[in-house]
């Protein structure tokens, strides 16, 4: 009886043990928080916003705006009718790289993102989710204003989660745009 009871006693420390060190992690408190913008429209001031970001917000804005140019019920025909739309309606590449626009030549983050549309490296339902966010944060520029409220870091977007995190994260998934629009 005496063996018995030393192997209980054994095992249920050995079970104490191994939950403490997986249950230490989930309810330490974090060292450091990085505080992040809540994901809803206007909750950013403009006044609170990097300066030195502005070029890389507009750029980003361009590109998200490129991608609500696209009919919902063109996405919704699948990919060939999408990439039809874009060879029809697509920036065009010009000499020094960019790409030009009816108002501007922008370099970067539009390009990037014109590139995964006209390269077909993302499809019709990606798309579809993309503007879904978008409008869930309330539009491109209160999108892109809540990303600049991040500093355009997809770790931090990721963390506060919800549209803005979706977001962040169908974004970042294409490498092209994670070097040339997030930090």
């Amino acid at each position: 009886m005496s063996s018995f009871r030393s192997r209980s006693i054994a095992g249920s420390l050995a079970v104490a043990v191994a939950l403490s060190i997986f249950t230490v992690p989930v309810n330490a408190t974090p060292a450091q928080t990085t505080e992040v913008p809540a994901s809803e429209p206007g909750a950013i001031s403009p006044a609170n916003l990097d300066p030195a970001l502005d070029a890389e917000a507009r750029d980003l804005e361009d590109g998200l705006e490129y991608i609500l140019s696209i009919p919902d019920e063109v996405l919704l025909q699948g990919d060939a009718a999408t990439q039809a739309w874009v060879k029809e309606n697509s920036p065009s590449e010009n000499a020094s790289g960019g790409v030009s626009t009816a108002a501007v030549s922008v370099l970067g983050c539009t390009t990037a993102i014109v590139g995964m549309i006209g390269g077909n490296l993302v499809g019709a339902a990606k798309l579809l989710k993309i503007k879904k966010y978008i409008k869930e944060l309330g539009g491109v520029k209160d999108a892109v204003q809540l990303m600049w409220g991040a500093s355009f870091s997809a770790e931090k977007m990721m963390a506060v989660g919800g549209a803005l995190g979706s977001l962040a994260a169908e974004l970042t998934g294409v490498a092209a745009i994670r070097d040339k629009c997030f930090a």
